[in-house]
């Protein structure tokens, strides 16, 4: 009887120690797997911002159709859920003046950079008129933050993606 209270000791002890031996080892690769993910993240290259070419003819020398819009503001995401964007575009052109097509319907309007050319205003000095902050602009890519203002919903905040069809 005394054996077998051994032997069932010595097997629940190396139960114990083989389980923390597991558990040690899965922490260990969770570890190893993290900072190779972190590590990798520092290699991938971000979307720089095209210096070389002038702001104005990367805005100007294309077609831009709406990839995404995005609001941080639940009731605004619904709405903006609700509008057909799918052919949405904008045209910018060097005079200043933009085209804007959605669902059939074009508007037309003004544009101009602020002074260090960090944010386009659009139709600057109507009721319409929205500062819209340049995060990335590329050749292929134009993303923007703005403050957008509904009747309804009042003001909110729109993320905005564009791409060069051209």
């Amino acid at each position: 009887m005394r054996d077998i209270f051994y032997l069932a000791f010595f097997l629940t002890k190396k139960n114990i120690i083989m389980k923390k031996l597991l558990r040690l080892s899965i922490l260990t690769l969770l570890i190893l797997a993290l900072f190779t993910m972190n590590d990798c993240k520092k290699n991938v290259e971000e979307p720089k911002e095209e210096t070389s070419i002038s702001k104005k003819i990367l805005l100007t020398s294309h077609i831009w159709k709406f990839n995404d819009m995005s609001s941080t503001n639940l009731l605004a995401q619904i709405y903006i859920n609700s509008l057909n964007m799918s052919n949405a575009t904008v045209n910018f052109d060097a005079d200043g003046t933009y085209t804007g097509s959605m669902t059939g319907q074009t508007e037309n309007g003004s544009w101009e950079f602020n002074a260090d050319q960090t944010s386009i205003i659009i139709d600057k000095g109507t009721a319409y008129e929205i500062k819209a902050n340049i995060v990335l602009l590329t050749t292929n890519v134009l993303e923007l933050n703005a403050i957008y203002h509904d009747a309804t919903l009042g003001d909110f905040p729109v993320t905005i993606i564009l791409w060069n069809i051209r």
